[in-house]
Protein backbone atom coordinates (compact mmCIF):
# COMPACT_ATOMS: atom_id res chain seq x y z
CA UNK A 1 0.00 0.00 0.00
CA UNK A 2 1.37 3.06 -1.09
CA UNK A 3 1.70 6.24 1.53
CA UNK A 4 0.94 9.86 0.19
CA UNK A 5 1.78 12.57 1.35
CA UNK A 6 -1.10 14.89 2.81
CA UNK A 7 -1.61 18.70 3.92
CA UNK A 8 -2.75 17.68 7.31
CA UNK A 9 0.13 15.41 7.46
CA UNK A 10 3.67 17.17 7.26
CA UNK A 11 6.98 15.15 6.61
CA UNK A 12 8.94 15.20 9.66
CA UNK A 13 12.49 16.96 9.68
CA UNK A 14 15.60 16.25 11.59
CA UNK A 15 16.09 17.91 14.82
CA UNK A 16 20.26 17.37 14.61
CA UNK A 17 21.10 20.40 13.08
CA UNK A 18 19.21 22.77 15.35
CA UNK A 19 21.02 21.11 18.50
CA UNK A 20 24.31 21.21 16.96
CA UNK A 21 23.44 25.20 16.68
CA UNK A 22 22.45 25.88 19.30
CA UNK A 23 25.79 24.27 20.99
CA UNK A 24 27.98 25.83 18.98
CA UNK A 25 26.45 29.08 20.10
CA UNK A 26 26.46 28.35 23.62
CA UNK A 27 30.49 27.65 23.17
CA UNK A 28 30.51 30.74 21.07
CA UNK A 29 29.43 32.69 24.11
CA UNK A 30 31.28 30.97 27.05
CA UNK A 31 34.41 31.75 25.27
CA UNK A 32 33.48 35.40 24.92
CA UNK A 33 32.37 35.43 28.52
CA UNK A 34 35.76 34.03 29.31
CA UNK A 35 37.99 36.19 27.24
CA UNK A 36 36.25 39.26 27.91
CA UNK A 37 36.86 38.05 31.94
CA UNK A 38 40.03 37.51 31.73
CA UNK A 39 40.85 40.91 29.75
CA UNK A 40 39.05 42.84 32.40
CA UNK A 41 40.92 41.31 35.45
CA UNK A 42 44.17 42.37 33.46
CA UNK A 43 42.91 45.81 32.68
CA UNK A 44 40.77 46.86 36.21
CA UNK A 45 42.60 49.17 38.52
CA UNK A 46 42.14 49.82 42.19
CA UNK A 47 39.14 52.58 43.21
CA UNK A 48 41.95 53.72 45.94
CA UNK A 49 45.78 53.56 45.24
CA UNK A 50 47.59 52.00 48.45
CA UNK A 51 50.64 54.38 47.67
CA UNK A 52 48.55 57.35 48.33
CA UNK A 53 45.98 56.39 50.61
CA UNK A 54 46.43 57.47 54.36
CA UNK A 55 45.67 55.21 57.06
CA UNK A 56 42.86 55.92 60.04
CA UNK A 57 43.35 54.67 63.35
CA UNK A 58 40.84 55.07 66.34
CA UNK A 59 42.12 54.33 69.46
CA UNK A 60 40.73 54.49 73.03
CA UNK A 61 42.63 56.96 75.65
CA UNK A 62 42.14 56.40 79.40
CA UNK A 63 39.26 58.43 80.96
CA UNK A 64 41.11 61.71 82.57
CA UNK A 65 40.76 61.11 86.66
CA UNK A 66 40.64 65.36 86.53
CA UNK A 67 37.73 67.36 86.26
CA UNK A 68 38.98 69.91 84.29
CA UNK A 69 40.68 69.20 80.90
CA UNK A 70 44.14 69.59 80.62
CA UNK A 71 45.79 72.82 79.58
CA UNK A 72 49.33 73.94 78.90
CA UNK A 73 50.27 75.74 81.79
CA UNK A 74 52.60 78.81 81.65
CA UNK A 75 56.60 78.51 81.65
CA UNK A 76 57.39 78.34 85.29
CA UNK A 77 59.33 81.80 86.78
CA UNK A 78 62.92 80.71 87.72
CA UNK A 79 63.53 81.23 91.07
CA UNK A 80 65.81 83.79 92.29
CA UNK A 81 65.27 85.92 89.46
CA UNK A 82 63.32 89.33 89.10
CA UNK A 83 60.75 89.39 86.32
CA UNK A 84 61.64 92.31 84.03
CA UNK A 85 59.31 95.53 84.37
CA UNK A 86 57.24 96.34 81.58
CA UNK A 87 58.71 99.68 79.24
CA UNK A 88 56.67 102.36 79.47
CA UNK A 89 56.50 102.80 76.04
CA UNK A 90 54.84 99.05 75.36
CA UNK A 91 51.33 99.90 74.56
CA UNK A 92 48.33 99.24 76.56
CA UNK A 93 45.97 96.69 76.19
CA UNK A 94 42.86 97.44 74.68
CA UNK A 95 40.11 97.22 76.81
CA UNK A 96 37.78 94.20 75.83
CA UNK A 97 33.99 95.63 76.10
CA UNK A 98 30.85 93.44 75.79
CA UNK A 99 29.07 93.15 72.85
CA UNK A 100 25.66 93.26 74.49
CA UNK A 101 26.97 96.94 76.02
CA UNK A 102 24.38 99.87 74.62
CA UNK A 103 26.73 102.41 72.70
CA UNK A 104 24.42 105.77 73.51
CA UNK A 105 26.40 108.43 71.45
CA UNK A 106 28.02 111.41 73.08
CA UNK A 107 25.45 114.20 74.77
CA UNK A 108 24.98 117.06 72.30
CA UNK A 109 26.89 120.70 73.92
CA UNK A 110 24.75 123.01 75.37
CA UNK A 111 23.70 125.68 73.69
CA UNK A 112 25.51 128.84 74.72
CA UNK A 113 23.04 131.19 77.27
CA UNK A 114 20.84 128.03 78.34
CA UNK A 115 20.21 128.25 82.16
CA UNK A 116 22.20 125.35 84.25
CA UNK A 117 19.07 123.84 85.73
CA UNK A 118 21.38 120.59 87.78
CA UNK A 119 20.49 122.22 90.94
CA UNK A 120 16.73 122.32 90.46
CA UNK A 121 16.68 118.76 89.42
CA UNK A 122 18.61 117.56 92.30
CA UNK A 123 15.77 119.49 94.82
CA UNK A 124 13.34 118.46 93.11
CA UNK A 125 14.50 115.30 93.35
CA UNK A 126 14.79 115.21 96.77
CA UNK A 127 11.30 117.02 97.49
CA UNK A 128 10.11 114.40 95.52
CA UNK A 129 11.72 111.82 97.75
CA UNK A 130 10.60 113.71 100.99
CA UNK A 131 6.83 113.73 100.16
CA UNK A 132 7.09 110.17 99.22
CA UNK A 133 8.85 108.98 102.58
CA UNK A 134 5.80 111.29 104.46
CA UNK A 135 3.45 109.66 102.56
CA UNK A 136 4.52 105.88 103.43
CA UNK A 137 4.92 106.76 106.98
CA UNK A 138 2.09 105.20 109.08
CA UNK A 139 0.51 107.77 111.39
CA UNK A 140 0.92 107.22 114.82
CA UNK A 141 -1.46 107.50 118.01
CA UNK A 142 0.53 109.95 119.72
CA UNK A 143 -0.28 113.89 118.87
CA UNK A 144 3.14 115.57 118.94
CA UNK A 145 1.67 119.00 117.81
CA UNK A 146 0.69 119.88 121.32
CA UNK A 147 4.08 119.26 123.13
CA UNK A 148 6.68 119.69 120.40
CA UNK A 149 8.06 123.47 121.04
CA UNK A 150 8.53 123.62 117.29
CA UNK A 151 4.97 123.02 116.82
CA UNK A 152 3.01 124.95 114.08
CA UNK A 153 -0.69 124.23 115.88
CA UNK A 154 -0.75 128.27 116.28
CA UNK A 155 -0.43 128.80 112.26
CA UNK A 156 -3.45 128.80 110.34
CA UNK A 157 -4.20 125.96 107.67
CA UNK A 158 -4.76 126.62 103.76
CA UNK A 159 -8.47 125.60 103.83
CA UNK A 160 -10.21 128.02 101.98
CA UNK A 161 -11.45 130.27 104.65
CA UNK A 162 -9.78 132.67 106.92
CA UNK A 163 -10.05 133.21 110.96
CA UNK A 164 -9.55 129.73 111.71
CA UNK A 165 -6.65 128.29 113.94
CA UNK A 166 -4.98 124.89 113.12
CA UNK A 167 -5.93 122.14 115.17
CA UNK A 168 -4.43 118.24 114.95
CA UNK A 169 -8.05 116.83 113.58
CA UNK A 170 -8.28 119.57 111.14
CA UNK A 171 -4.72 119.08 109.97
CA UNK A 172 -5.10 115.01 109.34
CA UNK A 173 -8.21 115.81 107.85
CA UNK A 174 -7.04 118.31 104.94
CA UNK A 175 -4.13 116.24 104.30
CA UNK A 176 -6.21 113.26 103.90
CA UNK A 177 -8.47 115.25 101.28
CA UNK A 178 -5.21 116.79 99.63
CA UNK A 179 -3.30 113.21 99.47
CA UNK A 180 -6.94 112.05 96.85
CA UNK A 181 -6.54 114.75 94.85
CA UNK A 182 -2.72 114.86 94.52
CA UNK A 183 -2.80 110.99 93.81
CA UNK A 184 -4.70 111.63 90.87
CA UNK A 185 -2.48 114.87 90.22
CA UNK A 186 0.21 113.61 87.29
CA UNK A 187 1.58 116.58 85.07
CA UNK A 188 3.96 116.25 82.47
CA UNK A 189 7.45 115.44 83.51
CA UNK A 190 8.98 116.94 81.22
CA UNK A 191 6.89 120.57 82.17
CA UNK A 192 7.77 120.02 86.03
CA UNK A 193 11.25 119.19 85.17
CA UNK A 194 11.96 122.48 83.48
CA UNK A 195 9.37 124.60 85.84
CA UNK A 196 9.81 123.32 89.58
CA UNK A 197 8.28 126.29 90.52
CA UNK A 198 4.72 126.28 88.79
CA UNK A 199 2.28 126.32 91.84
CA UNK A 200 -1.78 126.45 91.08
CA UNK A 201 -4.69 127.39 93.39
CA UNK A 202 -8.34 125.40 93.08
CA UNK A 203 -11.26 125.35 94.55
CA UNK A 204 -13.12 122.22 95.63
CA UNK A 205 -16.97 122.70 95.81
CA UNK A 206 -18.27 119.68 98.01
CA UNK A 207 -21.61 118.46 99.81
CA UNK A 208 -20.57 118.46 103.55
CA UNK A 209 -23.38 116.24 104.38
CA UNK A 210 -22.08 113.17 101.84
CA UNK A 211 -18.56 114.71 100.52
CA UNK A 212 -19.49 114.32 97.22
CA UNK A 213 -17.26 116.72 95.06
CA UNK A 214 -19.77 119.22 93.25
CA UNK A 215 -17.24 121.31 90.67
CA UNK A 216 -14.33 122.81 90.83
CA UNK A 217 -12.52 126.30 89.20
CA UNK A 218 -8.74 127.36 88.87
CA UNK A 219 -8.39 130.02 91.92
CA UNK A 220 -5.62 131.57 91.22
CA UNK A 221 -3.53 130.18 87.86
CA UNK A 222 0.22 129.07 87.38
CA UNK A 223 0.37 130.62 83.86
CA UNK A 224 0.82 126.97 82.48
CA UNK A 225 -2.08 125.74 80.46
CA UNK A 226 -1.28 122.38 80.59
CA UNK A 227 -0.11 122.45 84.44
CA UNK A 228 -3.59 123.62 85.56
CA UNK A 229 -5.63 121.29 83.38
CA UNK A 230 -3.82 118.62 85.47
CA UNK A 231 -5.06 120.02 88.77
CA UNK A 232 -8.19 120.62 87.43
CA UNK A 233 -8.69 116.96 86.00
CA UNK A 234 -6.97 115.67 89.20
CA UNK A 235 -10.58 117.08 91.58
CA UNK A 236 -12.71 115.55 88.27
CA UNK A 237 -11.11 112.27 89.02
CA UNK A 238 -12.56 112.21 93.04
CA UNK A 239 -15.57 111.64 93.28
CA UNK A 240 -16.27 111.85 97.20
CA UNK A 241 -14.31 113.37 99.55
CA UNK A 242 -14.56 112.25 103.76
CA UNK A 243 -16.80 114.08 105.18
CA UNK A 244 -14.80 117.20 107.42
CA UNK A 245 -14.81 117.13 111.21
CA UNK A 246 -18.58 118.33 113.15
CA UNK A 247 -16.87 121.06 114.34
CA UNK A 248 -15.11 122.95 111.31
CA UNK A 249 -18.10 122.20 108.84
CA UNK A 250 -18.91 125.66 108.87
CA UNK A 251 -15.05 126.47 107.74
CA UNK A 252 -15.91 124.50 104.38
CA UNK A 253 -19.06 126.58 103.61
CA UNK A 254 -17.57 127.80 100.75
CA UNK A 255 -15.45 124.83 99.11
CA UNK A 256 -11.66 123.95 100.15
CA UNK A 257 -8.87 126.07 98.79
CA UNK A 258 -6.23 123.03 97.40
CA UNK A 259 -2.98 124.25 96.30
CA UNK A 260 -1.48 122.04 93.59
CA UNK A 261 2.67 122.31 93.10
CA UNK A 262 5.08 119.39 91.83
CA UNK A 263 5.02 116.57 93.90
Amino acid sequence: MSTYRSVLVPERQSLASYVVAAVALHLILVIVGVTASDWVKAHRRPIVDPATAMTVELKVLPKSKTRMPERASHTPKPQGQVAPKPSPTAEKPIPRTSELAVHKPDAPPQAPGTPDRTDERQALMRNLLMHQLVQDTPEGTVDREESDPNSTATEGVNTGSSGDRADPALARYVSQVKGLFMAQFHPLPTLVMAHPELRVTVQVDFDLDTGEVLGSHVETSSGNGSFDGAATRAVAAVRQIPVPPENFRASFRDGLSMEFRPQ
